[in-house]
């Protein structure tokens, strides 16, 4: 009687907070952000004193994001995918735990955590596909081996972080198209005014001062030649003013490139390096 009533408060406390922290990241959108939340959330869950997000990309298992006491692996990990004990878990998308992660990960994931001994592997499986897993590295409690209730916990927690992180991939390309679209439609909103516009009005500038010095105009058909000249030079200004951001003449090359950079890391991965004089 005793053992069951354990067993129902363990699994009321595991639904609570598998509930709690699925609302948590249910509402982000931002891949890299939502990928911090769930190393987070998903190494308190198990109190494991590392833990781990790898990502399918192409061949391989990429290192997107991790938490945890230990000292991680370098942020170019690369995991392949066949042969490898974390590809196996990936292809049968059911979780494993490892006693020994020395013997058993040393070729796969050749610079383990420093100190690191056992392992639980949980793949993220969204509509039937693995799209990477959680590896979460030695129990702070209890020991460093992971029971069958972390591998279930980490498993039901692992459901909602693949949905989540299918729905972040899912705006971050709609917001990459998006971007896209509007380049292009300013693209052709420019051409439209250099064609419709500036181009045509140049075009008549030339007939009339063609007219001019064929009949001999006077000073009064120069002077509105001239002026019609300085209207369209306004208009290319205006155009250059455009294609050149006024930050670069209002805070320099460098400090403009940093903040566009900075605007882009809510869409993408961005690394700069900038050496000016």
């Amino acid at each position: 009687m005793e053992s069951q009533r354990n067993d129902l408060q363990r699994a009321v406390r595991s639904l609570e907070a598998t509930t709690t922290i699925s609302k948590a990241i249910g509402g982000e959108t931002d891949l890299r952000r939502l990928l911090d939340l769930v190393v987070k959330r998903a190494r308190a869950l198990v109190e494991a004193r590392t833990l781990l997000i790898l990502l399918v990309e192409g061949d391989d298992l990429v290192l997107a994001a991790g938490a945890g006491e230990l000292a991680l692996p370098g942020s170019e990990l690369r995991i392949p995918i066949d042969g490898s004990v974390p590809g196996d878990v990936l292809a049968s998308r059911h979780s494993e735990r490892l006693s020994d992660v020395r013997s058993r990960l040393h070729l796969s994931l050749g610079e383990l955590p420093a100190g690191a001994e056992t392992a639980l592997l949980v793949p993220l499986v969204f509509r039937g596909q693995s799209s990477g897993l959680l590896v979460a590295f030695d129990r702070t409690a209890g020991g460093p081996m992971f029971s069958s209730e972390d591998e279930r916990l980490l498993s039901a927690f692992a459901a909602s972080a693949a949905t989540a992180v299918a729905t972040a991939k899912t705006v971050e390309s709609q917001r990459l198209r998006d971007s896209l679209r509007a380049a292009e439609e300013e693209r052709k909103r420019w051409a439209r005014e250099l064609h419709d516009e500036t181009l045509q009005g140049l075009g008549a500038l030339r007939v009339t001062l063609a007219g001019i010095r064929r009949m001999g105009g006077s000073e009064a058909q120069l002077d509105q030649a001239i002026a019609h000249l300085g209207d369209e030079i306004d208009r290319l200004q205006a155009l250059i003013a455009e294609l050149r951001p006024a930050a670069l003449d209002e805070i320099g090359l460098g400090p403009a490139l940093d903040t566009l950079a900075g605007r882009m890391r809510g869409s993408f991965e961005v690394d700069l390096a900038l050496d000016l004089d």
